[in-house]
């Protein structure tokens, strides 16, 4: 069995290019309707009143075998969204807006009846190769297949995880993801953790289309500049390496100083608590 996780953002059903792609690929006929999607809305829109009446969610009702829905208009952190999704069956997460191919699909229909346990795709932006990266580097021209994980990171869309590297990653950390972690770092600490429980391999899979901020965005907006302080200092609080302090350096040694200074105070609390500030008791504030 496997379950698809969706998670939305300040974004309709209808306008969702992944549950549009799903619902026009078939992702679940395909894969002998042994599938139930779950979509997470994260708001911060309610969309429960159009769940039952949107035609998009309507159709893949047909092919799935149970669609459910979420909701928390709050902007949930990620690490708790996924790792709400338990391990009584493969997990599939999945952004709002990735394109996902049939080659794709033949690529997870092949890792479900193989032992491996966890399932990367090649994630391009438009003709650009951006993940999986190996110590660092973007590696193009990689065959589908089993590949060593190495230092390989990822984004989380398109990553299927089973349930025995969920349970492994549970009993050496209690949490398949980092709960510290709300957004920018949650899928980095997951291949992290893959590596420190040993880890050896795992499946490659062939592109899907994503829309990535990182690539696209020429300047780092105040929010996106924020979070991902805060996601440097967390590593380098939660999980310090040389290659941890290294990234740090060189990413806060490209930001104008001026911008650095105004999070300063909150970078420091950060590293202080241990934890997003999205995560911080009341008492911590």
């Amino acid at each position: 069995m496997l379950t698809v996780l969706v998670v939305l953002y300040d974004i309709e059903f209808m306008d969702s290019i992944t549950l549009n792609t799903l619902y026009r690929l078939n992702l679940a006929g395909k894969l002998s309707n042994q599938c139930n999607l779950v979509i997470h809305n994260n708001g911060p829109r309610s969309l429960k009143d159009k769940f039952n009446t949107c035609s998009l969610v309507l159709n893949l009702r047909e092919q799935f075998c149970q669609v459910s829905f979420k909701e928390d208009k709050n902007n949930s952190a990620l690490s708790h969204v996924y790792n709400d999704l338990g391990k009584e069956s493969s997990c599939l997460i999945l952004d709002q807006d990735t394109t996902i191919t049939l080659g794709y699909i033949s690529s997870l229909e092949s890792f479900m009846k193989t032992k491996e346990e966890l399932l990367i795709p090649i994630v391009k932006v438009g003709s650009t190769f951006c993940y999986p990266k190996e110590k660092g580097k973007i590696v193009i021209n990689m065959k589908e297949g089993i590949r060593p994980l190495n230092k390989v990171i990822s984004i989380m869309s398109g990553t299927c995880i089973k349930p025995s590297l969920i349970d492994k990653l549970e009993q050496k950390f209690i949490t398949t993801f980092d709960d510290r972690f709300a957004f920018y770092g949650v899928d980095t600490t997951f291949f992290l953790r893959c590596r420190r429980v040993k880890l050896k391999q795992y499946y490659l899979a062939a592109a899907i289309k994503h829309d990535l901020s990182s690539v696209t965005e020429s300047e780092l907006s105040n929010f996106r500049l924020e979070e991902r302080l805060i996601d440097s200092v967390l590593q380098l609080r939660v999980y310090p390496s040389l290659g941890a302090i290294k990234g740090a350096l060189l990413f806060m040694m490209s930001i104008n100083k001026i911008r650095l200074l105004k999070h300063a105070k909150l970078l420091f609390k950060v590293f202080l608590i241990g934890k997003h500030p999205r995560l911080w008791d009341r008492n911590e504030k």
